[in-house]
C-alpha cells in the first residue's frame, strides 16, 4: 500500500505545484518556497500532523508521513484548502 500511496501523494503534491523529494522511505519531505508557521498551524488545527523542518536549517521545508488512503486525501485536501486561502488573501494586499 505504501508504493500506491506515496505515488498518490506525488502526484497530487505536482498538481499543487509543489517540489518535493521522492523518497524510498514512509515520509515525504515538500518544498512550500515560504515559511511553514502558517501552514503547520493551519493543518495542525484541521487535525493534520506534519512536522517542520526548520530545525534542520529547511525553513521552507515540511514533512509528512504517507499514510492510509483516508489520511492522504484528508492532507491533501488540506492543503489545496491551505493554497486556495493564501491565494485569495495575497490577492485582496495587491
Amino acid at each position: 500500500y505504501l508504493k500506491l500511496q506515496k505515488k498518490y501523494l506525488y502526484e497530487e503534491l505536482k498538481n499543487c505545484n509543489l517540489k518535493f523529494i521522492p523518497s524510498a522511505t514512509n515520509f515525504i519531505l515538500i518544498d512550500l518556497e515560504a515559511n511553514t508557521e502558517k501552514l503547520y498551524s493551519y493543518l495542525l488545527s484541521k487535525g493534520v500532523i506534519v512536522r517542520q523542518m526548520k530545525s534542520w536549517s529547511l525553513d521552507t521545508f515540511f514533512r509528512v508521513t504517507v499514510g492510509n488512503q483516508k489520511e492522504n486525501k484528508k492532507f491533501i485536501q488540506c492543503l489545496k484548502s491551505y493554497q486556495e486561502k493564501t491565494r485569495l488573501s495575497e490577492g485582496k494586499r495587491r
